[in-house]
């Protein structure tokens, strides 16, 4: 049994496919191999990562992964149906080694999901596509395992930027989920696991206040990632939110951002990922429903208002956001189960207008790293 798992871990693993994934109670295959059989649906928990193409899966309905449709003419395995919100069951029957080995089997290089794969930088990555990013759910325990799992993939989407160009270019946000991130960054555990001088941060967006004032984003950042990592200066590029004039600043902002990403002003600039967090009625970065920024696709950073205090603010449009190679969103906490629901599966087309609804990367990968309290509405199977 367990070189059977083995085999089928290697599999997913190695084509990039799926992924088997722990923290879903003892029913599943947890990522250290073991097969645990408690619960009324044994089985292993797959969970999707290329999200590539529509007929992989849709979020929160059930899956039309169609390579395994086959699987139902093996007569171990009775069913293969959609569970939770990004993975499959697949109960293993009488002979579950028999039905283990099928999938196992049916995973090769021959099945239409591993051609697909290629598209696929060599870590993870995938190369930029012609198509609007399938969003990626990846469901967590609590906001500290959020952080966690979401520290590991900045830092593995670092190491692949560095790889390809030399260097990583980060855009940060602010609010309490980041913070847990940038702490868990900054830990002891992970310190030392990236060579920050090839990062360089910009901001996706800040409020129009001095940045030593606890508003700011910027400050925020300072104190819980940038001091503790003694990341200089030179590698940090903020929003000037004190300035008198913000769309001066702004201005200045994009320029900057151009500059360091050799940016031609015909295209906005493309960074290797965007830090995004969502408020209760939707807005994402500084960009809020019904705003005219919204439809603006000429420029990069801009200044809008927000109802909140403070109300002046600089922001990254959505032209900048949707060129990212990487959108992540990091969402927590009951209050924005709604919200999170009308996002990623709106039933209105106010729902589908909502400032974090539209952010769509035209040519990279949209990740949602929720815990169980922010996806407690989405729809289940």
């Amino acid at each position: 049994m367990e070189h059977s798992i083995r085999m089928l871990r290697k599999a997913l693993v190695s084509h990039h496919h799926v992924t088997t994934t722990a923290g879903y109670g003892p029913r599943y295959l947890h990522s250290t191999g073991q097969l645990h059989k408690g619960g009324p649906k044994s089985g292993l928990f797959l969970q999707l990562v290329d999200q590539m193409t529509p007929d992989l899966s849709i979020p929160g309905k059930s899956f039309t992964f169609r390579t395994l449709a086959r699987a139902q003419a093996i007569g171990d395995i009775q069913a293969l149906h959609a569970h939770e919100l990004q993975g499959i069951v697949l109960p293993l029957g009488k002979n579950p080694i028999a039905t283990i080995q099928a999938l196992t089997k049916l995973l090769t290089p021959r099945t239409r999901v591993q051609r697909l794969t290629t598209r696929r930088t060599k870590a993870n990555v995938p190369a930029r596509s012609r198509m609007s990013a399938v969003p990626e759910i990846r469901i967590h325990r609590d906001s500290q395992a959020v952080a966690e799992a979401a520290a590991e993939f900045v830092l593995e989407v670092g190491r692949e930027a560095v790889r390809a160009k030399g260097r990583f270019v980060i855009a940060l946000s602010g609010g309490t989920t980041p913070e847990t991130l940038y702490r868990v960054l900054a830990s002891p555990a992970f310190i030392n696991r990236f060579d920050w001088s090839r990062a360089t941060f910009f901001f996706s967006d800040e409020r129009c206040v001095a940045p030593n004032d606890t508003r700011s984003n910027y400050a925020l950042a300072a104190k819980t990632l940038f001091t503790p990592l003694s990341i200089p200066p030179s590698q940090i590029y903020r929003m000037a939110g004190e300035s008198s004039d913000p769309q001066a600043a702004a201005s200045e902002y994009e320029q900057q951002l151009r500059l360091a990403t050799k940016t031609a002003p015909s295209v906005p600039p493309s960074l290797d990922l965007i830090l995004l967090g969502l408020g209760e009625d939707g807005h994402t970065a500084s960009l809020f429903p019904g705003s005219p920024i919204l439809r603006d696709s000429r420029r990069a950073i801009a200044t809008t208002q927000s109802p909140k205090d403070p109300p002046h603010r600089l922001t990254m449009t959505l032209a900048a956001i949707n060129r990212a190679s990487v959108v992540l969103f990091l969402t927590t906490g009951s209050g924005k189960a709604e919200v999170v629901r009308a996002i990623l599966d709106p039933k209105t087309e106010a729902e589908r207008q909502l400032p974090a609804s539209l952010v769509k990367p035209e040519e990279g990968r949209l990740i949602w790293f929720l815990d169980q309290a922010a996806a407690a509405k989405l729809p289940m199977p």
